[in-house]
């Protein structure tokens, strides 16, 4: 199973969302996007600016790294053709998740997720025609 993460930004009622989006991946690329992401969801409601600041320290970042990749925009592509390529899949929402292509909307507890990806599991062992047990071995 592959889990992304893609930013979402257009559809989003805050002005900072791209920049908020491009601070994420700043952090991805110094391996700590979960610590990032922690830390600015602990602080969850705050101005923005403030936010990313205590988060990035809390984090861990190369201050000077991501302050230069932010006022670089060096993400701002990315996250633009990320946003496009969900809406392009129908994305309009958060979270979405896409299990075997099948789009599943919305916050779904783990014992759903569980049961979901059971189900998707079920139906490829189906799919799969059964193999002989018995084994033959050639010799090149």
């Amino acid at each position: 199973m592959t889990c992304a993460w893609c930013s979402v930004t257009s559809r989003c009622s805050s002005q900072n969302a791209g920049l908020a989006a491009e601070a994420a991946i700043t952090a991805a690329d110094q391996g700590k996007f979960w610590a990032f992401h922690d830390q600015v969801w602990a602080r969850f409601g705050q101005r923005s600016a403030r936010i990313f600041q205590a988060s990035r320290r809390a984090a861990g970042l190369d201050l000077g790294a991501f302050r230069a990749a932010l006022d670089q925009r060096r993400y701002r592509d990315l996250v633009v053709a990320e946003g496009a390529t969900a809406l392009a899949l129908g994305v309009d929402g958060t979270p979405t998740m896409f299990v075997n292509g099948q789009p599943v909307v919305g916050a779904r507890d783990s014992a759903t997720m569980d049961a979901i990806v059971a189900a998707h599991l079920t139906r490829a062992k189906r799919a799969i025609p059964r193999v002989s047990p018995r084994v033959t071995s050639t010799r090149c």
